[in-house]
């Protein structure tokens, strides 16, 4: 299950149509203040048709309020460096504007205006919906924010221009999903061989290979900056401005700094852009060289399929697709649509479990005593008993396990993030960002072990974070860093799973919804809402390429079927978890 999902609406290609009609068909009317918002991560799937915002130049003797709805609409043109757009400004001013400095992103839905105040000056205002940062990073703003831009007008050869443009751009939803392209860079877990998506706007320009490998050799954004690494040597660039892509073979000729990286940083290197330019249209293989020569890698074609490096696979299945549940207090196994307990002291009877977390692995389970007030580790296998690892005067939350064989919780009565590595056989708090809407409660880390889910409060209050995890070369855990809200429009967040390693599935309310499994991109960019809200669901698992499965506070497990048969029961029991 990815995050680049189906964003329910019309087929992108009529919506397309729909805003390049209207684009033609309204010349120098106003701004339109209402109408569907398509947005979502899945649009770059079928991005590759030949549609664009299209700007149109200012009319001769257009007054100052005329020419401002002109720069607005004319923003979302990116061709030829926003020519269009720079026609509305004095020549002074189109020098200086920055238009890739920053965007924000307003909703057309609830309304904009454009006024001309007594002291000449025109005013735009908007509900905004999020930002996107120079670096493409994009980030949603709380509900009930504004976007408030002041234009100050003066007469340039006859005619009325802008003299004061905003700090980069101010785009509609609508103008976002067309002129940028979402795709993922693709960095390094540093505990293993694997990659870690980190998601990014793009303008969708020609050139966009190269744009794409310019930006994965500046490194991770802010989100991921310490928690992810990266095997290219400093000062690695595009020897040449572009990567052609001819036939179906995109070639990356990097400069001479590229040549100090070792064999297996090579390779590394070759995953890392193999990854990153295979999500683009027309491309089916991919040369690398280094100051004009191949870079070579062992074992590898020349000419690299863009099915190569699948080792690097951060949705690789595990060596199980089982998923976990608690039944009558033991830890059990949903396999052939029968509830089995498992093997050990876990899935005895009388073993008075609940919240259960099974490492990556299959091999260890962690669960919380029947109040919540013990934490205990043991084996899955015969003749295992389970340690009490910890002990709360509060509560527990669930525990979660990453890919280096970690074990995270919270400890509810301190809001205190705890974790045992998997040596130490003793828990130590791990830093996070304090964050205003109160105590941590919830933890799901992602199976990179690069990034950590936190629901932050509880019942209507729950609210989900996302941070990264900063570890030290040894891998240490130092910190969570760069802690942001995925969603501040999302309430009411119950419970948290990783749908792969770009996409968390989330139980709770968007707006005035009511509470439903979703399944959202980590960067808030996308949201799918195909899932039915199913009345007293409190618990959601979920796993790359397995199914949804929920539990109801009554204690029922039921499986999502999206062929449209909806929720289907697979038997009694709470708190179901895949491995991790």
């Amino acid at each position: 299950m990815r995050a680049e999902r189906t964003v329910l609406g019309p087929p992108l290609r009529l919506v397309a149509l729909g805003i390049l009609l209207a684009a033609v068909l309204s010349g120098c009317a106003g701004i339109p203040t209402s109408g569907p918002v398509h947005q979502g991560r899945d649009l770059a799937v079928d991005r590759d048709i030949e549609v664009r915002n299209v700007g149109f130049a200012p009319a001769p003797g257009a007054p100052p309020e005329a020419i401002v709805r002109g720069f607005l609409r004319a923003m979302g043109d990116f061709l030829d460096d926003h020519a269009i757009a720079r026609q509305y400004l004095t020549p002074q001013a189109s020098q200086r504007w920055e238009p890739l400095s920053g965007t924000s992103v307003y909703d057309r839905r609830p309304g904009s205006t454009v006024d001309v105040r007594s002291d000449g000056t025109v005013t735009f205002e908007a509900s905004e919906v999020a930002r996107i940062g120079a670096d493409g990073l994009y980030r949603r703003v709380p509900p009930a924010t504004l976007v408030h831009r002041t234009f100050r007008l003066v007469r340039a050869a006859g005619e009325w221009r802008i003299a004061t443009p905003p700090k980069g751009l101010v785009l509609s939803t609508s103008d976002v999903d067309v002129a940028y392209r979402p795709i993922n860079l693709y960095f390094l877990a540093p505990t293993s061989t694997m990659v870690v998506p980190d998601p990014i706007l793009l303008p969708n320009l020609p050139g966009l290979p190269a744009k794409a490998v310019s930006r994965l050799l500046r490194g991770p954004t802010t989100d991921l900056r310490g928690a992810v690494d990266t095997a290219f040597p400093q000062g690695t660039q595009l020897d040449v401005g572009s990567v052609p892509v001819r036939n179906g073979l995109a070639t990356v000729n990097l400069n001479q700094a590229a040549l100090q990286a070792a064999t297996d940083s090579r390779a590394s290197m070759s995953a890392q852009i193999v990854w990153t330019l295979k999500q683009l249209p027309g491309i089916q293989r991919i040369r690398i060289l280094a100051d004009g020569d191949d870079l070579v890698t062992t074992g590898v074609a020349r000419e690299q399929p863009v099915t190569a490096w699948s080792g690097y696979d951060p949705e690789a299945p595990g060596s199980s697709a089982s998923c976990y549940v608690v039944h009558e207090g033991r830890v059990s196994r949903i396999a052939n649509d029968r509830v089995v307990a498992v093997a050990g002291a876990a899935g005895a009877a009388g073993a008075g479990l609940r919240l259960p977390a099974v490492s990556l692995d299959n091999e260890q389970v962690a669960a919380v005593s029947a109040d919540r007030r013990r934490l205990l580790i043991g084996r899955l296998a015969a003749n295992t008993t389970l340690e009490q690892a910890a002990v709360t005067t509060g509560q527990f939350s669930a525990p979660s396990w990453d890919r280096s064989g970690d074990l995270w919780v919270v400890d509810k009565a301190t809001g205190r993030l705890l974790m045992r590595a998997k040596r130490p056989d003793r828990f130590a708090e791990v830093a996070v960002p304090r964050l205003a809407a109160g105590p941590l409660t919830a933890v799901r880390v992602s199976h990179d072990g690069s990034r950590i889910a936190l629901v932050v409060g509880s019942g209507e209050t729950g609210r989900l974070y996302v941070g990264g995890i900063v570890r030290a070369a040894s891998g240490a855990v130092e910190r969570v860093s760069a802690v942001y809200e995925v969603r501040p429009d999302l309430t009411g967040v119950r419970a948290v799973s990783w749908a792969d390693a770009g996409g968390l599935t989330v139980l709770g309310r968007l707006g005035d919804a009511a509470s439903a499994p979703l399944q959202l991109a980590v960067d808030g960019f996308s949201v799918d809402e195909g899932v039915t809200a199913q009345q007293g669901l409190a618990a959601v698992a979920s796993a790359p390429g397995l199914p949804l499965v929920a539990a109801t506070s009554s204690g029922l497990v039921q499986q999502w079927d999206p062929s449209g048969v909806g929720w289907q029961p697979l038997g009694p029991g709470r708190d179901p978890v895949y491995p991790g």
